[in-house]
């Protein structure tokens, strides 16, 4: 549909709901649900196929590479989720359907080809952009699958909750944890997509569901990957980058837009836009001790997300409503619009939340420095009142 289908998202239903249902609704979800969409994703649904009948046919993936793949792999992830955000903003992917279907196609191309090298899911653990999205948001979750590690170490001599195995007692036959990950060694939400493939395996109970208090995996001394706040950058630079003509609208050499004329200004003026955070982040490093950052950095992570779902609620609550008239071309059908000062005043309330938010984070995260909490909490309201500002839609 995306491929032969009308071009536009006013015409194409698959291009409606790609950009105005699923990045708002999975935005949504990262706090409740964490990433509980990868234990479904239909782009992994072909890599499991395709090992599937590898393994039918004679071929046997490799294991994963022994040591942390997170060295490299998270590093590389970041660099592929700004590739793709350059490639929507200067190709206007949103509004082009055949190019979106690219998108869509090469993640799935990952997916198969990272199955057919390595067992079980190496890519959406290590390599897929949108998973490294989901394992970053999912930190900020009320929920958490966690096993008990004195029961585990003290009764459990298969570990069949990540390995997999046959039927024992109580616990049923799987094929272990997708992502390879043992529930009594997670350190937060990272690698872990809800799917409770560890709690049908288990037989002694060991692996629970539980509520907990949003952001809990975020703490002043935390295990991250060498890319992850490179990642959380780039999506912070997304905002920028999706209203550039607000920030750099104004110099001299500045295109009139992003998908129109010559192609190296407009690649330089979005590289330029998307690497914003980036550049202040690394100026204050020369000002701050990298701890410090590192901690104020991830206490904007609920103030980021707010930015993000505020960026995409024009979207989700403009267009996602006229699902059934762009779909089947007929204007007769039943349609939703929201009321544009609606929209504005859901955009103000998700935003003062992820500025509340992130002012009790950063207080766990600086609670040694009272000046440094005040400070951060002054910088995230203007981040919050200048992000507002960016993401008006009128």
């Amino acid at each position: 549909m995306l491929w032969l289908g009308p071009q536009d998202r006013n015409h194409n239903g698959a291009l409606n709901l790609f950009w105005a249902w699923w990045w708002p609704l999975i935005l949504m979800g990262f706090p409740l649900v964490g990433r509980l969409w990868c234990s479904f994703c239909p782009f992994m649904v072909w890599g499991e196929i395709c090992q599937r009948i590898a393994k039918t046919l004679g071929w046997q993936p490799s294991r994963w590479p022994r040591g942390s793949s997170d060295g490299w792999a998270s590093p590389l992830l970041a660099a592929g989720f700004a590739a793709i955000l350059l490639w929507e903003e200067v190709w206007n992917l949103q509004n082009t359907a055949w190019l979106s279907s690219c998108l869509l196609l090469l993640i799935t191309a990952g997916a198969v080809i990272g199955s057919l090298r390595f067992e079980k899911r190496f890519w959406c653990r290590y390599l897929c952009p949108v998973g490294g999205m989901n394992g970053l948001f999912a930190k900020l979750s009320i929920l958490e699958l966690r096993a008990q590690v004195g029961t585990c170490s003290g009764s459990c001599s298969t570990y069949a909750c990540f390995k997999g195995g046959p039927a024992d007692g109580e616990g049923l036959a799987t094929s272990g944890c997708p992502l390879g990950t043992h529930p009594a060694h997670l350190v937060d939400n990272r690698n872990c997509v809800l799917c409770l493939t560890c709690a049908q395996a288990c037989p002694h109970r060991s692996v629970q569901l539980s509520l907990r208090p949003p952001a809990a995996d975020i703490q002043r001394e935390m295990e991250l990957p060498p890319g992850e706040p490179g990642l959380l950058l780039v999506l912070a630079g997304d905002l920028c980058l999706h209203h550039w003509q607000r920030l750099l609208g104004w110099l001299p050499l500045a295109p009139a837009s992003l998908v129109e004329g010559p192609l190296l200004p407009r690649l330089a003026v979005a590289t330029a836009a998307l690497a914003l955070p980036s550049a202040l982040f690394l100026g204050a490093r020369l000002l701050f001790s990298a701890a410090r950052l590192r901690r104020t950095l991830y206490g904007l992570l609920p103030l980021i997300w707010a930015l993000l779902l505020a960026r995409h609620l024009p979207l989700g609550m403009g267009e996602a409503g006229a699902l059934l008239p762009v779909s089947l071309g007929d204007p007769s059908l039943p349609a939703w619009r929201a009321d544009p000062h609606v929209i504005g005043f859901c955009q103000s309330a998700v935003v003062a939340m992820g500025w509340v938010w992130a002012v009790v984070l950063l207080r766990r995260l600086l609670a040694n420095s009272g000046l440094a909490w005040f400070s951060a909490s002054l910088l995230a309201l203007v981040l919050a009142a200048g992000g507002r500002w960016l993401v008006a839609s009128w």
